[in-house]
């Protein structure tokens, strides 16, 4: 079990160029030690003063950047990407609020300006199906003090994504999906510009080229069906209409901008309603209805900054400069995406045959009352290690979290390690 999260570290940082193979090393050593109690604080997830000390001191070089640190994650993310049809670029902002973090340096104005810490614009590679890929891309930065002209604009972070995760490879579609506040023009033209298509909640009106607003254009339509979608309280029965439309440029900006022409999805009930704006192609319900699930992959970007947040402690980081502290939450964040996958991966109602050692299947098996050939495959597997975090398995609970996941792998991890030390000292007499 010690080795698995060895492995997944190799796998995610072991090619990280950090200037020196040594550094490169204490890396996937100090990330495979926070893999395996992502909660814990470094000291206590380094286990020796002599580890502590090194941790810190690998992240007090120079070399060891944010981007160097993710690059060969982001790299892998990019690559199984690739082998898809469809992948939904899933974005969303995030705080990361440091205000008690009283003796840090170089953090940012956030909240209401008098807390300190960082923003973080973050991109999940998502399947369709919902399957987490990884992280696309992460932008991390500290908003400057009021009349400093900031260098990362919050309104054109999205649209730079997009950029910096580049065109579509043959073959492969790249949806960009979320929510958008602000105007929402300059970022679907970057979309088009990129080849990539885009699925958007407006919330902003927008001038269409034959009269009126995209929003009012949207409340006038008719509805054309009627489906149960996923929310984020459950199901819920909602009427759909489509139109197209074609939005006007802002009258401020660049002139001879040409306008877009997006489908609009409304989709509503007594309590919720929808506007969404795609560049896809709308012709039947069943297209609509598509589009609607890929919105509603959305919140797993949201469901992945709880991950990082709580899973991975990343707001109780004590490191004192920012420039230290912010490729650690880069890392971080990448452990929180492995707390998605092992909860994907509970999800898949496979039959393949669990991947774990066998005295991991003993120790389970004996722990949790049951006999050994029930968590043969790994679904049974995955859920039966979140019932030791806390899952109870009923009938009407559905599929585990990726908290119930990862306290049950935490403690799994601690009994299989008495369990062998114990033989270790049996097969010793």
């Amino acid at each position: 079990m010690l080795d698995e999260a060895r492995h997944w570290a190799e796998t995610q940082f072991g090619t990280a160029d950090l200037g020196d193979a040594r550094r490169t090393h204490r890396l996937v050593s100090t990330m495979a030690a926070i893999a395996r109690a992502p909660d814990e604080s470094l000291p206590r997830q380094l286990g020796s003063l002599a580890d502590t000390k090194a941790g810190y001191r690998l992240f007090d070089c120079g070399a060891v950047t944010r981007k160097a640190v993710m690059d060969p994650h982001v790299a892998q993310c990019h690559a199984e990407a690739a082998r898809h049809p469809i992948v939904l670029m899933v974005h969303d902002d995030t705080i990361l609020d440091f205000s008690p973090h009283r003796t840090l340096k170089g953090a940012g104005r956030v909240g209401n300006d008098r807390g300190t810490g960082f923003l973080a614009h973050s991109c999940l590679a998502v399947l369709p199906s919902g399957a987490t890929l990884g992280l696309a891309h992460q932008t991390i930065w500290a908003r400057p003090p009021k009349g400093v002209t900031p260098q990362t604009r919050e309104s054109a972070v999205w649209a730079e994504t997009v950029e910096m995760i580049g065109r579509p490879p043959d073959g492969t579609a790249f949806v960009s999906v979320g929510d958008r506040g602000a105007d929402i023009f300059g970022p679907l033209e970057r979309v088009r510009d990129a080849g990539w298509d885009a699925v958007v909640r407006a919330v902003r009106d927008r001038r269409l080229v034959q009269g009126g607003g995209s929003l009012t254009a949207l409340r006038a339509a008719r509805a054309m069906g009627a489906s149960s979608i996923l929310t984020k309280t459950g199901e819920a029965v909602v009427c759909v209409a489509w139109r197209a439309l074609e939005l006007l440029p802002p009258r401020t900006g660049p002139r001879g901008r040409a306008p877009i022409r997006v489908r609009g999805v409304r989709v509503w009930n007594d309590r919720l309603e929808w506007l969404l704006l795609t560049t896809r192609p709308i012709e039947s319900l069943d297209q609509a209805l598509e589009i609607i699930s890929w919105y509603t992959r959305r919140w797993i970007v949201e469901e992945f900054h709880k991950a990082w947040k709580t899973g991975c402690r990343a707001e109780e980081r004590r490191l004192a400069q920012a420039d230290r502290l912010v490729p650690l939450l880069g890392a971080l964040a990448i452990v929180a995406v492995r707390l998605l996958t092992l909860r994907d991966a509970a999800r898949r109602d496979s039959t393949a045959p669990a991947d774990a050692p066998a005295a991991a299947l003993k120790v389970l098996a004996a722990k949790l009352h049951r006999p050994a050939e029930c968590f043969e495959s790994n679904r049974a597997f995955l859920r039966g290690v979140a019932q030791l975090g806390g899952f109870l398995a009923r009938t009407s609970d559905g599929d585990p979290g990726w908290q119930t996941l990862w306290k049950g792998w935490s403690v799994l991890m601690t009994l299989v390690e008495g369990y062998e030390l114990a033989q270790t000292i049996a097969s010793a007499k």
